[in-house]
C-alpha cells in the first residue's frame, strides 16, 4: 500500500485519538535535515581550514559579539541551546587550545564568565570570511528577498 501523506491525520492510541498536521512534522523534519546538512558542510570546512567546528565558531562569534569579549557560561549555553554541562563539554578544548579563557565574576564567584582571547578572536576573523564564502555559495541562488523571508520566519522559532 502506497503512504500517501495527508494535510491531517488522526492517530489513535489507548487513550486517545488526535489530530496530526503533517504539514507541521514534515515542516520539522526539513528543518532538522537542513541544519543537519548545513552542519556537516561548515563543520568539514572549518575543521580542515582553521581546527575548529561550527559549535566552536558560534561560541566565538557570540564572545566576538559580548561586552569587553566576555560572556556568563549559561548565557552561552542558552545561546547555542546547550545544557550547562553540554557547554562545558564544549568550552574545555577551547580552553585548553587558547582560544578562550575562564574568569571569575568578582561580584558573584557562582557566575562563571568565558572571555575571548587574542588569539581565539584571529581564529574567530578568520574563520567569519570562511563562514562568509561558504554561505555566498550555498545561498548564491537565493534572492535578498528570499534571505530575509526565510530568516524572519525562522526566528520566529526562538520567540516560541
Amino acid at each position: 500500500m502506497e503512504n500517501i501523506k495527508r494535510p491531517l491525520a488522526k492517530v489513535t492510541t489507548e487513550n486517545n485519538t488526535m489530530e496530526i498536521n503533517e504539514h507541521r512534522v514534515s515542516l520539522l523534519l526539513s528543518i532538522n535535515t537542513a541544519n543537519s546538512l548545513l552542519s556537516k558542510k561548515l563543520d568539514g570546512t572549518l575543521g580542515a581550514i582553521h581546527g575548529i567546528g561550527l559549535t566552536e565558531y558560534m561560541v566565538l562569534n557570540d564572545l566576538s559579539n559580548a561586552h569587553e569579549y566576555t560572556v556568563r557560561r549559561i548565557d552561552l549555553a542558552d545561546s547555542l541551546g546547550k545544557s550547562a554541562s553540554g557547554i562545558t563539554r564544549i568550552l574545555l578544548p577551547m580552553e585548553k587550545s587558547g582560544l578562550i579563557v575562564k574568569q571569575s565574576n568578582l561580584k558573584d564567584a557562582r557566575v562563571s564568565l568565558v572571555k575571548l582571547t587574542d588569539s581565539g578572536m584571529e581564529i574567530f576573523n578568520n574563520a567569519h570570511l570562511t563562514v562568509s564564502q561558504k554561505c555566498d555559495q550555498i545561498f548564491a541562488h537565493w534572492s535578498e528577498g528570499e534571505l530575509v523571508s526565510i530568516s524572519k520566519l525562522l526566528s520566529m522559532l526562538s520567540l516560541r
